[in-house]
């Protein structure tokens, strides 16, 4: 196929460049056109070759991920780089945001979505997979806010526990129940008892495997 996406691999293991390798040979539309271990070897591949995207680790020899793909958007704006890693470390996230890196992988999940990551950059998008809950630091304010008894309601809705069950649980009756509910949507600014879960399960209010 004419016009094939050129992308260079940089990774100082072995095993994982050859994975990422052998998934592009398997799509027509994207080809390896260099290979390094460090930094330092990326930016001379992209001073020799047409590359439309580098693919790079972020802990490397010489000169690391972040460093490489600052000094790339400095001298290279055009060339799209994607960060495949196995930090999910906030503070990294934001400065690959801030360097303007469009993509952001962590190296368990690369097989699964690697080639779709690609070509979704291609066509302008940025696009970071890694979970929300990874990117926040710290709760929001809003969950310090729960009282206790808000905190413990959260989590039995949270385990899929119906008003009628939380009432006899608590020894309250269904309408606190549903004051303590309507109370709790306002804090966190939910609407429903699937976001209710979700935040529930991003802050670490709930044990996931106790969830039914």
């Amino acid at each position: 196929m004419d016009n094939k996406i050129k992308l260079i691999l940089v990774d100082d293991h072995p095993i994982i460049v050859l994975g990422m390798e052998h998934i592009i040979g398997l799509k027509d539309d994207i080809e390896v056109v260099g290979k390094a271990i460090n930094g330092s070897d990326a930016l001379s591949l992209i001073e020799s070759r047409d590359v439309d995207i580098a693919v790079l680790d972020i802990s490397m020899p010489v000169l690391n991920g972040l460093d490489t793909a600052e000094l790339i958007k400095k001298t290279k704006p055009e060339v799209k780089i994607v960060l495949i890693t196995m930090y999910d470390n906030k503070d990294y996230i934001d400065r690959a945001k801030s360097i303007g890196v469009e993509g952001y992988i962590l190296k368990e999940d690369a097989p699964d979505i690697f080639v779709k990551v690609i070509r979704n950059i291609m066509n302008g998008f940025i696009d970071y997979r890694v979970p929300e809950a990874r990117m926040l630091s710290n709760p929001p304010d809003r969950v310090s806010n729960l009282t206790n008894r808000e905190t413990q309601i959260v989590r039995l809705i949270a385990m899929g526990k119906s008003t009628k069950n939380i009432a006899e649980g608590l020894n309250i009756s269904p309408k606190t129940v549903n004051c303590h509910r309507n109370r709790i949507n306002n804090k966190l600014k939910v609407k429903s008892s699937a976001d209710l879960y979700k935040f529930a399960y991003k802050y670490k209010l709930i044990d996931p495997n106790l969830v039914s």
